[in-house]
């Protein structure tokens, strides 16, 4: 990301608070800020990571969106891969499953030198630490639940376990999460232990080609449909808007594209172009400030969220990736589970 002066970081951090309440015009089908970056950081950052989702947040785009497996002693923690490799390079586990390892030992795994070599202690977290990140900084999470094959069932249920367990304290945050999956029966599993967590159900395919979509999205008592935005028409926004239900749309990357899905009603736009989208995300931010009444406004409280850029020894140059060595910001989050 490119540099922020310290004024900057002051707005960003004011801005912050303003997009978590960066609601759809229809609140009640999309109670969530309305773009979203991929992976936690997007293209800017090793994904799936804290450093990646910090470096979302310390921009001012305040909703992440992450994937969660399960250790091999059902821990959750961030993956989106079953196959340690494309994200790896640590010799040791390469090629191995996921699931195959336990939570200490994933723990140790570094995944920031395939981003960029010259990063280290970049570790796979777990996603307990990944709530209390988002608790402290007061970042929307959308947690995608991203089974191994064979564990859709239990993983469901332990995501949605471990969120229950923190709800009170990201509610209290103003952050409460959504839910989802593109795995029918993880995400039915998750509405079976956490009712009360919002659920959006992810389709890859083109929905005209799913004659039982609807029925699924019925029986997950989802609240939005998350779509293929290559595949998504403005009929089929339509015919989910007219459900009663938000329709998301993912991965964006295009500018153009997105304004005119936003046009057609889409709710929510979830984007690797962190950067690209950020003033996209403000005016939207903006729209909704802008149609409270004056009373229903909250006080900006600068000097509770205000986010340093530099923080851990990580710094950004203007070629929008991280470069510098992670000094330290992982380590002093606890990583062993």
């Amino acid at each position: 990301f490119s540099d922020i002066t310290h004024l900057e970081k002051i707005s960003v951090a004011a801005y912050c608070i303003m997009k978590i309440s960066a609601f759809a015009k229809d609140a009640s089908r999309w109670p969530f800020p309305r773009v979203i970056a991929h992976r936690g950081g997007g293209s800017h950052a090793p994904e799936n990571t804290i450093m990646g989702i910090k470096a979302s947040s310390d921009v001012g785009m305040c909703a992440i969106e992450f994937d969660v497996m399960l250790s091999s002693n059902k821990v959750p923690m961030l993956m989106h891969d079953e196959e340690l490799k494309r994200t790896v390079r640590d010799t040791s586990v390469d090629g191995k499953q996921f699931n195959q390892l336990t939570s200490e030992k994933l723990s140790t795994v570094d995944v920031g030198q395939y981003f960029n070599p010259e990063l280290k202690n970049v570790f796979i977290p777990t996603l307990e630490e990944v709530i209390n990140h988002c608790v402290e900084h007061k970042v929307f999470m959308n947690v995608e639940i991203k089974p191994a094959a064979g564990f859709e069932i239990r993983t469901g249920i332990a995501v949605a376990e471990q969120l229950v367990e923190h709800i009170d304290r990201l509610t209290a945050a103003g952050v409460p999460p959504l839910i989802s999956s593109f795995q029918f029966c993880s995400l039915k599993a998750a509405k079976e232990v956490a009712p009360m967590i919002h659920r959006g159900y992810l389709i890859d395919e083109p929905l005209a080609s799913l004659p039982n979509w609807k029925a699924q999205v019925v029986e997950l008592e989802a609240m939005a449909v998350h779509v293929n935005a290559d595949h998504l028409q403005r009929e089929q926004v339509r015919e989910i808007n007219d459900m009663g239900l938000a329709v998301m749309a993912f991965t964006v990357n295009d500018l153009a594209r997105a304004n005119e899905l936003l046009e057609w009603g889409v709710d929510s736009i979830c984007t690797d172009q962190v950067m690209d989208f950020l003033p996209l995300s403000r005016r939207l931010s903006e729209d909704f400030t802008d149609g409270q009444d004056e009373e229903d406004q909250q006080p900006v409280a600068v000097e509770d969220t205000c986010i340093e850029m530099h923080c851990g020894g990580n710094t950004i140059d203007s070629s929008r990736t991280i470069v510098s060595e992670c000094e330290g910001m992982l380590t002093e989050v606890p990583i062993v589970c």
